[in-house]
């Protein structure tokens, strides 16, 4: 595998090591040797024939190194955007939704792909990227759900929103404005102070059907993994 100078440089030994691989939400590590080649080109080789054997990687995916914070010197989460669905993305349909007005970067996309990988959905996950009036920065603490998410899977009626995360709940009210918008607003500046979230951060809403009250489990995603 090669890795660019650019990035190697910023990012790798300045010498040939080991480093570390691992994938988002598992414990397993791959151990491949870095080499910095005469010729100016750097590649991952050894244990890196086995990380694609175990994580079928196939011609035409696309590897995303990303640096992880806190797992030690060298070490690298790989996320994986695979090529089938590249292929495909005239018919592909992503497990989330997202505003009108958001975008997803590719590690972004592929780290919320992972999670919702990893969630047995009942629903569309709703991908809320924090802003500032989301998290207070302007002294505003509001929410707005996308109108295509809002009109799939949300009542046309001002309701309590019950959020959970970590076995812990928060009461949330969602209130109509301008007679279509529907915004949290009662409860979220709570969940925002409680969760300490910040402009960057990522909620993913995974909405919870057949419940007595309206209920979402919310899954953050720092601004610092991404």
């Amino acid at each position: 595998q090669t890795i660019t100078k650019e990035y190697a440089v910023a990012h790798f030994p300045h010498e040939s090591a080991s480093v570390i691989l691992q994938r988002p939400g598992e414990n397993k590590r791959w151990y491949p040797r870095f080499y910095e080649g005469n010729d100016g080109i750097h590649k991952i080789r050894g244990e890196w024939l086995d990380f694609v054997c175990d994580n079928s990687v196939e011609e035409g995916d696309i590897c995303i190194f990303v640096p992880a914070k806190g797992g030690g010197r060298f070490t690298f989460t790989v996320h994986l955007l695979r090529a089938e669905s590249k292929a495909h993305a005239g018919h592909f349909v992503p497990p989330y939704m997202l505003s009108q007005m958001s975008f997803l970067s590719p590690v972004q996309q592929s780290i919320v792909e992972d999670k919702a990988e990893a969630i047995q959905l009942e629903a569309h996950l709703y991908v809320a990227i924090m802003n500032k009036t989301n998290v207070g920065v302007k002294g505003h603490y509001i929410l707005e759900f996308g109108a295509k998410y809002a009109a799939v899977y949300l009542p046309k009626e001002e309701r309590t929103i019950l959020l959970q995360r970590k076995g812990k709940e928060w009461q949330t009210q969602m209130h109509i404005r301008n007679g279509r918008r529907l915004v949290l607003e009662g409860g979220w500046r709570k969940f925002v102070s409680d969760n300490r979230l910040r402009v960057g951060d990522i909620c993913l809403f995974e909405l919870k059907r057949n419940r007595r009250k309206l209920t979402m489990i919310v899954h953050i995603i720092s601004r610092d993994q991404c």
